[in-house]
Protein backbone atom coordinates (compact mmCIF):
# COMPACT_ATOMS: atom_id res chain seq x y z
CA UNK A 1 0.00 0.00 0.00
CA UNK A 2 1.10 3.49 -0.74
CA UNK A 3 -0.55 6.49 1.41
CA UNK A 4 0.27 10.40 -0.33
CA UNK A 5 0.19 13.00 1.92
CA UNK A 6 0.68 16.22 0.15
CA UNK A 7 0.67 19.75 1.49
CA UNK A 8 -0.16 21.57 -1.79
CA UNK A 9 2.13 24.82 -2.28
CA UNK A 10 -0.64 28.36 -2.90
CA UNK A 11 -0.33 31.69 -2.21
CA UNK A 12 -2.08 31.19 1.22
CA UNK A 13 -0.62 27.63 2.16
CA UNK A 14 1.40 27.11 5.39
CA UNK A 15 3.14 24.43 7.07
CA UNK A 16 1.44 21.71 8.69
CA UNK A 17 1.64 20.54 11.94
CA UNK A 18 1.47 17.63 14.49
CA UNK A 19 0.79 14.95 11.54
CA UNK A 20 -0.73 11.77 12.84
CA UNK A 21 -1.46 9.01 10.37
CA UNK A 22 -3.31 5.81 11.22
CA UNK A 23 -3.91 2.53 9.38
CA UNK A 24 -5.45 -0.49 10.54
CA UNK A 25 -5.57 -3.39 7.95
CA UNK A 26 -8.51 -5.57 7.24
CA UNK A 27 -8.73 -9.03 9.06
CA UNK A 28 -8.19 -11.24 6.02
CA UNK A 29 -4.82 -9.55 5.35
CA UNK A 30 -1.71 -9.23 8.01
CA UNK A 31 0.25 -6.37 8.21
CA UNK A 32 4.24 -7.00 7.88
CA UNK A 33 6.21 -6.40 10.28
CA UNK A 34 8.43 -3.51 9.98
CA UNK A 35 7.54 -3.19 6.97
CA UNK A 36 5.99 1.22 6.83
CA UNK A 37 8.89 3.03 5.18
CA UNK A 38 8.33 7.02 5.37
CA UNK A 39 9.70 8.96 2.26
CA UNK A 40 9.49 13.04 1.73
CA UNK A 41 9.77 14.73 -1.48
CA UNK A 42 10.83 17.88 -0.72
CA UNK A 43 9.03 21.21 -2.49
CA UNK A 44 9.94 21.39 -6.57
CA UNK A 45 10.48 17.45 -6.71
CA UNK A 46 13.79 15.87 -6.52
CA UNK A 47 13.97 12.41 -5.28
CA UNK A 48 12.27 11.46 -2.24
CA UNK A 49 14.71 10.86 1.08
CA UNK A 50 13.70 8.34 3.63
CA UNK A 51 13.10 9.69 6.61
CA UNK A 52 11.45 6.65 8.77
CA UNK A 53 14.11 7.02 11.58
CA UNK A 54 14.81 10.97 11.07
CA UNK A 55 14.02 13.37 13.49
CA UNK A 56 10.74 14.40 13.64
CA UNK A 57 9.17 11.28 12.34
CA UNK A 58 8.15 8.32 13.62
CA UNK A 59 6.55 5.23 13.33
CA UNK A 60 4.33 3.12 16.05
CA UNK A 61 3.33 -0.38 15.48
CA UNK A 62 -0.14 -0.79 17.52
CA UNK A 63 -0.83 -4.89 17.87
CA UNK A 64 -0.24 -7.36 15.20
CA UNK A 65 -2.61 -4.81 12.39
CA UNK A 66 -2.13 -1.20 13.03
CA UNK A 67 0.06 1.45 12.89
CA UNK A 68 0.61 5.30 13.04
CA UNK A 69 2.98 7.56 11.36
CA UNK A 70 3.83 10.91 13.60
CA UNK A 71 5.34 14.18 11.61
CA UNK A 72 6.50 16.92 13.37
CA UNK A 73 6.07 19.59 10.63
CA UNK A 74 5.33 19.05 6.48
CA UNK A 75 6.38 22.40 4.74
CA UNK A 76 4.30 23.68 1.81
CA UNK A 77 5.09 21.86 -1.42
CA UNK A 78 6.48 18.89 0.49
CA UNK A 79 4.68 15.57 0.04
CA UNK A 80 5.46 12.38 2.45
CA UNK A 81 4.67 8.83 1.12
CA UNK A 82 3.74 6.10 3.39
CA UNK A 83 4.71 2.54 1.91
CA UNK A 84 3.91 -0.55 3.91
CA UNK A 85 3.05 -4.28 2.79
CA UNK A 86 0.52 -6.67 4.31
CA UNK A 87 0.48 -10.48 3.09
CA UNK A 88 -3.31 -11.68 1.99
CA UNK A 89 -4.40 -14.92 4.62
CA UNK A 90 -3.94 -17.75 3.16
CA UNK A 91 -7.89 -18.73 4.21
CA UNK A 92 -9.11 -15.61 2.56
CA UNK A 93 -11.91 -15.89 0.30
CA UNK A 94 -12.17 -15.99 -3.34
CA UNK A 95 -13.55 -12.75 -5.33
CA UNK A 96 -13.32 -10.67 -1.88
CA UNK A 97 -13.06 -7.85 -1.83
CA UNK A 98 -10.59 -6.03 0.88
CA UNK A 99 -11.03 -2.29 1.70
CA UNK A 100 -8.74 -0.55 3.63
CA UNK A 101 -8.86 3.45 5.05
CA UNK A 102 -6.31 5.60 6.40
CA UNK A 103 -6.86 8.45 8.25
CA UNK A 104 -4.90 11.59 9.08
CA UNK A 105 -5.19 14.08 11.40
CA UNK A 106 -3.32 17.58 11.87
CA UNK A 107 -3.30 21.46 13.13
CA UNK A 108 -1.66 24.72 11.94
CA UNK A 109 0.55 25.07 15.27
CA UNK A 110 3.67 23.65 16.72
CA UNK A 111 2.86 21.42 19.22
CA UNK A 112 5.17 23.24 21.98
CA UNK A 113 2.76 27.25 20.88
CA UNK A 114 4.26 29.97 23.19
CA UNK A 115 0.71 32.06 24.04
CA UNK A 116 -0.44 34.70 26.68
CA UNK A 117 1.99 34.73 29.34
CA UNK A 118 4.64 33.52 27.03
CA UNK A 119 4.93 30.11 28.59
CA UNK A 120 4.12 26.83 26.67
CA UNK A 121 0.54 25.51 26.96
CA UNK A 122 -0.22 22.83 28.69
CA UNK A 123 0.62 19.33 26.05
CA UNK A 124 1.19 22.01 23.94
CA UNK A 125 -1.96 23.95 23.26
CA UNK A 126 -4.75 24.75 24.85
CA UNK A 127 -8.10 26.94 24.82
CA UNK A 128 -6.50 30.11 24.14
CA UNK A 129 -4.57 28.99 20.89
CA UNK A 130 -5.89 30.29 17.89
CA UNK A 131 -4.87 26.45 16.50
CA UNK A 132 -7.03 24.56 13.67
CA UNK A 133 -7.42 21.14 14.07
CA UNK A 134 -8.05 19.02 10.26
CA UNK A 135 -8.64 15.37 9.33
CA UNK A 136 -8.68 13.63 6.11
CA UNK A 137 -9.50 10.16 4.94
CA UNK A 138 -8.16 8.13 2.20
CA UNK A 139 -9.57 4.68 0.93
CA UNK A 140 -7.85 1.89 -1.16
CA UNK A 141 -9.52 -1.49 -2.14
CA UNK A 142 -7.82 -4.78 -3.19
CA UNK A 143 -9.71 -7.99 -4.94
CA UNK A 144 -8.87 -11.60 -4.49
CA UNK A 145 -8.77 -13.90 -7.55
CA UNK A 146 -11.74 -15.51 -8.60
CA UNK A 147 -12.77 -18.80 -10.02
CA UNK A 148 -12.47 -19.27 -13.75
CA UNK A 149 -14.29 -21.30 -15.69
CA UNK A 150 -13.77 -22.62 -19.47
CA UNK A 151 -15.24 -24.97 -21.52
CA UNK A 152 -13.91 -25.76 -25.14
CA UNK A 153 -14.26 -28.61 -28.16
CA UNK A 154 -12.05 -30.78 -27.79
CA UNK A 155 -12.52 -33.51 -30.28
CA UNK A 156 -15.37 -35.22 -32.44
CA UNK A 157 -15.68 -38.42 -34.26
CA UNK A 158 -16.04 -36.92 -37.58
CA UNK A 159 -12.85 -36.25 -39.36
CA UNK A 160 -15.09 -34.51 -42.15
CA UNK A 161 -16.12 -31.80 -39.42
CA UNK A 162 -14.08 -29.41 -37.87
CA UNK A 163 -14.04 -26.58 -34.76
CA UNK A 164 -17.68 -26.22 -33.93
CA UNK A 165 -18.98 -27.62 -37.29
CA UNK A 166 -20.50 -30.95 -36.84
CA UNK A 167 -22.63 -33.45 -38.76
CA UNK A 168 -25.51 -35.82 -37.61
CA UNK A 169 -24.83 -39.01 -35.44
CA UNK A 170 -21.37 -37.35 -34.42
CA UNK A 171 -19.97 -37.62 -31.16
CA UNK A 172 -18.69 -34.39 -29.72
CA UNK A 173 -15.62 -33.77 -26.61
CA UNK A 174 -15.81 -30.68 -24.80
CA UNK A 175 -13.63 -30.22 -22.12
CA UNK A 176 -14.65 -28.21 -19.17
CA UNK A 177 -11.63 -26.51 -16.56
CA UNK A 178 -12.30 -24.99 -13.45
CA UNK A 179 -9.52 -22.99 -12.05
CA UNK A 180 -9.86 -22.22 -8.34
CA UNK A 181 -7.42 -19.51 -7.02
CA UNK A 182 -5.68 -20.07 -3.50
CA UNK A 183 -7.53 -19.09 -0.37
CA UNK A 184 -11.06 -20.69 0.83
CA UNK A 185 -13.69 -21.36 -1.69
CA UNK A 186 -16.77 -23.38 -0.55
CA UNK A 187 -19.75 -25.16 -2.25
CA UNK A 188 -19.00 -24.98 -5.74
CA UNK A 189 -20.84 -26.90 -7.92
CA UNK A 190 -20.23 -27.31 -11.55
CA UNK A 191 -23.68 -27.78 -13.41
CA UNK A 192 -23.34 -28.06 -17.66
CA UNK A 193 -27.43 -28.08 -19.50
CA UNK A 194 -26.44 -29.33 -23.36
CA UNK A 195 -29.05 -27.59 -25.57
CA UNK A 196 -31.76 -29.26 -27.65
CA UNK A 197 -30.31 -31.27 -30.54
CA UNK A 198 -27.36 -33.04 -28.30
CA UNK A 199 -27.78 -35.92 -26.59
CA UNK A 200 -25.59 -36.50 -23.15
CA UNK A 201 -23.14 -40.11 -23.46
CA UNK A 202 -20.37 -40.08 -20.65
CA UNK A 203 -18.28 -38.09 -18.65
CA UNK A 204 -15.18 -38.25 -16.80
CA UNK A 205 -13.34 -36.34 -14.23
CA UNK A 206 -9.62 -35.84 -15.73
CA UNK A 207 -7.61 -34.27 -12.55
CA UNK A 208 -8.43 -32.57 -9.37
CA UNK A 209 -5.72 -30.15 -8.23
CA UNK A 210 -3.58 -31.40 -4.87
CA UNK A 211 -4.84 -28.39 -2.72
CA UNK A 212 -8.62 -29.34 -3.45
CA UNK A 213 -10.36 -31.17 -0.92
CA UNK A 214 -13.98 -32.08 -0.50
Amino acid sequence: YSVEIENDAGLRDAPAFDLRMTDTVDPNVTLDPNSVVLLLTPAGGGAPVDVTTAAGYGVNYIGLDSFEVLVDRLDEGDTLTVNYTATVNSDVLASLTIPNSAGLTFDSTPETEVIGDGAPAAGGLDADSDDRDYSLTADAAVTTAGLELDKSVESSTNPDTADADISIGEEVTYQIVVTIPDGTTTDVTLTDVLPAGLTYVSSELISVGTDISG
